[in-house]
């Protein structure tokens, strides 16, 4: 009898302990804990067509100060899938296989004869490292970076000194463009400070940007879109 009865205390004891809640008012011990899985997540397709361009695709951009012209080529559109390994130290953690996509336009120049990065961005999808993340899933939500400012993001939205404007039309150097999406974005310095870093993109679906400003602490550089093909 004394013998059962124990078993049920050991049972109930066990029991209590499993179902038992964690307090997250308090330090948390996660040393031992285990990944629990691995997320997969992609671009939402419709708002990466914006800033996805085909390799070899080129421009002609004119420097609205000084008239100079920029023959640039899109010389990396790359679309691939990259591995975050789990967070370890937190329980219900996932690793994560997310996308990742990078634009590059390099200009061309015959004097002197060197070939320089004019424009490079790059944007992640990422959904969640932690529970009660789907395995796999769909990112709406993310921007497109260049010298840490967003010049793109989805949703279409405004937020702080992110500034989303939607233009029926803009004519840029004589060509009247439809649907046109303005993004305007800082890096949150004063426009004092040597280091502010600002910009205002203009981007058709299907072409790319027609028009982008540039502002640092003492220049402003805007070029616009003269023709592609």
């Amino acid at each position: 009898m004394k013998n059962i009865i124990f078993k049920f205390i050991a049972a109930s004891a066990l029991l209590f302990s499993a179902c038992k809640k964690i307090d997250l008012s308090g330090p948390i011990d996660f040393s031992g804990t285990t990944p629990i899985g691995t997320n997969n997540v992609s671009f939402y397709t419709y708002a990466l067509d914006f800033i996805k361009l085909p390799v070899n695709r080129y421009f002609i951009y004119k420097d609205s100060a000084t008239g100079i012209f920029d023959s640039v080529v899109v010389t990396q559109s790359i679309l691939e899938t990259r591995f975050e390994p789990a967070h370890s130290g937190f329980p219900g953690t996932y690793a994560l296989n997310y996308e990742n996509y990078r634009l590059t336009l390099t200009k061309y120049q015959v004097s002197p004869s060197i070939n320089e990065v004019w424009y490079n961005a790059v944007a992640n999808s990422h959904y969640s490292w932690f529970w009660p993340a789907p395995s796999t899933g769909i990112d709406s939500n993310f921007n497109f970076y260049s010298t840490g400012v967003s010049n793109f993001w989805f949703p279409l939205s405004s937020s702080g000194s992110s500034q989303y404007n939607y233009l029926p039309t803009l004519t840029i150097e004589g060509t009247a463009y439809s649907n046109v999406h303005q993004f305007s974005a800082s890096n949150e310095l004063p426009a004092n400070n040597p280091n502010y870093n600002a910009s205002v993109f203009y981007w058709v679906k299907g072409i790319g940007f027609i028009k982008k400003e540039i502002r640092t602490f003492n220049t402003v550089k805007t070029s616009l879109l003269i023709r592609f093909g």
